[in-house]
Protein backbone atom coordinates (compact mmCIF):
# COMPACT_ATOMS: atom_id res chain seq x y z
CA UNK A 1 0.00 0.00 0.00
CA UNK A 2 1.34 3.48 -1.02
CA UNK A 3 0.66 6.52 1.29
CA UNK A 4 0.73 9.80 -0.08
CA UNK A 5 1.03 12.80 1.92
CA UNK A 6 1.33 16.38 0.20
CA UNK A 7 0.77 20.00 1.96
CA UNK A 8 -0.85 23.28 0.14
CA UNK A 9 -0.03 22.39 -3.85
CA UNK A 10 2.21 19.72 -3.18
CA UNK A 11 2.38 16.91 -5.62
CA UNK A 12 3.96 12.48 -4.86
CA UNK A 13 3.97 9.85 -7.26
CA UNK A 14 5.03 6.39 -7.94
CA UNK A 15 6.40 6.84 -11.54
CA UNK A 16 6.58 3.89 -13.49
CA UNK A 17 9.01 4.31 -16.43
CA UNK A 18 9.90 2.45 -20.08
CA UNK A 19 6.55 0.93 -19.76
CA UNK A 20 5.47 -0.22 -23.19
CA UNK A 21 1.89 -1.50 -23.89
CA UNK A 22 1.09 -2.99 -27.14
CA UNK A 23 -0.44 -0.67 -29.70
CA UNK A 24 -0.88 1.62 -27.29
CA UNK A 25 -3.53 0.07 -25.81
CA UNK A 26 -3.76 -0.61 -22.36
CA UNK A 27 -6.20 -0.59 -18.47
CA UNK A 28 -5.23 0.68 -14.93
CA UNK A 29 -6.68 0.18 -11.52
CA UNK A 30 -6.45 1.36 -8.46
CA UNK A 31 -8.18 1.16 -5.04
CA UNK A 32 -7.94 4.78 -3.43
CA UNK A 33 -8.97 6.05 -0.15
CA UNK A 34 -8.31 10.53 -0.33
CA UNK A 35 -9.01 11.61 3.52
CA UNK A 36 -10.15 15.07 1.99
CA UNK A 37 -10.09 17.08 -1.42
CA UNK A 38 -9.61 20.76 -2.16
CA UNK A 39 -12.50 22.74 -1.51
CA UNK A 40 -10.33 26.44 -2.04
CA UNK A 41 -9.32 27.96 -3.46
CA UNK A 42 -12.03 27.96 -6.54
CA UNK A 43 -11.39 25.91 -9.28
CA UNK A 44 -8.46 23.74 -7.28
CA UNK A 45 -7.95 20.75 -9.46
CA UNK A 46 -5.83 17.57 -8.75
CA UNK A 47 -4.63 14.51 -10.39
CA UNK A 48 -3.85 11.09 -9.06
CA UNK A 49 -2.71 9.52 -12.78
CA UNK A 50 -0.63 10.78 -15.16
CA UNK A 51 0.69 9.77 -18.37
CA UNK A 52 3.30 11.13 -20.90
CA UNK A 53 5.46 9.46 -23.82
CA UNK A 54 6.54 10.20 -27.07
CA UNK A 55 4.55 11.12 -30.48
CA UNK A 56 2.35 14.20 -28.18
CA UNK A 57 3.06 17.07 -25.96
CA UNK A 58 -0.05 16.11 -24.03
CA UNK A 59 0.44 15.33 -20.58
CA UNK A 60 -2.64 12.74 -20.33
CA UNK A 61 -4.63 13.06 -16.61
CA UNK A 62 -6.85 10.22 -16.83
CA UNK A 63 -7.88 10.11 -12.96
CA UNK A 64 -8.57 13.91 -11.51
CA UNK A 65 -10.81 15.78 -11.04
CA UNK A 66 -11.76 19.67 -10.10
CA UNK A 67 -13.48 21.62 -6.90
CA UNK A 68 -16.41 23.70 -8.91
CA UNK A 69 -17.19 26.26 -6.39
CA UNK A 70 -20.48 27.37 -8.84
CA UNK A 71 -22.13 23.82 -8.36
CA UNK A 72 -21.07 23.34 -5.53
CA UNK A 73 -18.90 19.98 -4.98
CA UNK A 74 -15.69 18.27 -6.10
CA UNK A 75 -15.97 15.93 -8.94
CA UNK A 76 -13.87 13.30 -11.19
CA UNK A 77 -12.54 14.22 -14.52
CA UNK A 78 -10.42 13.20 -17.14
CA UNK A 79 -7.98 16.14 -18.30
CA UNK A 80 -4.39 17.25 -20.08
CA UNK A 81 -2.22 19.57 -20.23
CA UNK A 82 1.11 20.87 -22.04
CA UNK A 83 -0.21 19.85 -25.88
CA UNK A 84 -2.56 21.53 -28.23
CA UNK A 85 -5.39 21.25 -26.50
CA UNK A 86 -4.24 23.13 -23.39
CA UNK A 87 -4.90 22.70 -19.87
CA UNK A 88 -8.37 21.26 -19.20
CA UNK A 89 -9.82 19.12 -16.80
CA UNK A 90 -13.56 17.69 -17.89
CA UNK A 91 -15.02 17.32 -14.35
CA UNK A 92 -18.62 16.35 -14.71
CA UNK A 93 -21.03 16.31 -11.97
CA UNK A 94 -22.75 12.80 -12.41
CA UNK A 95 -18.82 12.01 -10.74
CA UNK A 96 -18.90 13.08 -7.04
CA UNK A 97 -15.64 12.22 -5.14
CA UNK A 98 -16.37 10.41 -2.12
CA UNK A 99 -14.20 11.26 0.87
CA UNK A 100 -12.65 9.08 3.45
CA UNK A 101 -13.95 6.17 1.69
CA UNK A 102 -12.32 3.29 -0.52
CA UNK A 103 -12.62 3.59 -3.87
CA UNK A 104 -11.79 1.43 -6.91
CA UNK A 105 -10.61 3.68 -10.35
CA UNK A 106 -9.79 2.43 -13.42
CA UNK A 107 -9.01 3.60 -16.99
CA UNK A 108 -7.96 2.86 -20.79
CA UNK A 109 -6.14 4.14 -22.86
CA UNK A 110 -6.51 3.45 -26.20
CA UNK A 111 -4.54 5.01 -29.04
CA UNK A 112 -7.01 3.92 -32.09
CA UNK A 113 -9.52 6.97 -31.28
CA UNK A 114 -6.94 8.43 -28.65
CA UNK A 115 -9.52 7.12 -26.20
CA UNK A 116 -9.43 7.68 -22.07
CA UNK A 117 -12.32 6.08 -20.50
CA UNK A 118 -12.67 5.75 -16.73
CA UNK A 119 -14.87 3.38 -14.29
CA UNK A 120 -15.75 4.44 -10.75
CA UNK A 121 -16.53 1.10 -8.45
CA UNK A 122 -16.66 -1.20 -11.59
CA UNK A 123 -19.19 1.43 -13.23
CA UNK A 124 -18.36 3.07 -16.43
CA UNK A 125 -18.97 6.68 -16.37
CA UNK A 126 -19.18 7.77 -20.38
CA UNK A 127 -19.21 11.96 -19.49
CA UNK A 128 -15.56 10.90 -17.76
CA UNK A 129 -14.10 10.13 -21.75
CA UNK A 130 -12.02 11.78 -23.89
CA UNK A 131 -11.07 11.21 -27.40
CA UNK A 132 -9.59 12.73 -30.76
CA UNK A 133 -12.68 15.19 -31.16
CA UNK A 134 -14.59 14.96 -27.89
CA UNK A 135 -12.87 16.42 -24.84
CA UNK A 136 -12.60 19.31 -22.42
CA UNK A 137 -10.17 21.58 -23.96
CA UNK A 138 -9.18 23.67 -27.37
CA UNK A 139 -10.72 22.75 -30.75
CA UNK A 140 -8.13 20.98 -32.11
CA UNK A 141 -7.39 17.30 -32.14
CA UNK A 142 -6.62 15.39 -28.88
CA UNK A 143 -3.45 13.21 -29.70
CA UNK A 144 -2.52 10.87 -26.85
CA UNK A 145 1.67 10.35 -26.47
CA UNK A 146 2.97 6.59 -26.55
CA UNK A 147 2.80 5.88 -23.26
CA UNK A 148 6.19 5.45 -21.51
CA UNK A 149 5.90 7.05 -18.14
CA UNK A 150 3.28 6.97 -15.97
CA UNK A 151 2.42 8.42 -12.65
CA UNK A 152 0.33 7.51 -9.86
CA UNK A 153 -0.07 9.54 -6.70
CA UNK A 154 -1.35 13.08 -5.98
CA UNK A 155 -0.43 16.72 -7.23
CA UNK A 156 -2.66 19.79 -6.69
CA UNK A 157 -1.96 22.55 -8.68
CA UNK A 158 -2.91 25.75 -6.69
CA UNK A 159 -2.10 27.03 -3.75
CA UNK A 160 -3.77 28.57 -0.36
CA UNK A 161 -5.67 24.66 -0.23
CA UNK A 162 -8.23 24.00 2.24
CA UNK A 163 -7.78 21.76 3.62
CA UNK A 164 -3.79 22.76 3.99
CA UNK A 165 -2.72 18.93 3.64
CA UNK A 166 -3.69 15.90 1.96
CA UNK A 167 -3.63 11.87 3.15
CA UNK A 168 -4.23 9.16 0.26
CA UNK A 169 -3.64 5.75 0.40
CA UNK A 170 -3.47 3.63 -2.68
CA UNK A 171 -3.83 0.05 -3.15
CA UNK A 172 -4.10 -3.07 -5.52
CA UNK A 173 -2.52 -0.85 -8.46
CA UNK A 174 -2.14 -2.85 -11.83
CA UNK A 175 -1.74 -2.40 -15.55
CA UNK A 176 -3.07 -5.00 -18.18
CA UNK A 177 -3.98 -5.80 -21.47
CA UNK A 178 -7.56 -6.57 -20.44
CA UNK A 179 -9.37 -4.85 -18.09
CA UNK A 180 -9.11 -6.18 -14.65
CA UNK A 181 -12.29 -5.33 -12.64
CA UNK A 182 -12.81 -4.04 -9.29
Amino acid sequence: MLHVHTVDNGRAFLRVDDFAAPGNRFYGRMRLRVDAFPTAPDWAHFTLVELTGAGSAEVVRPVGGQYAPTVPGIFWGVGADGGPTGDWTDWRPSAPVTEDAWRCVEWRIDATDNRVATWIDGVANPELTASTYEHGGNDVPFVLPTVDTIKIGWQLYQGGTTPAGFDLWIDDIALSGRRLGC
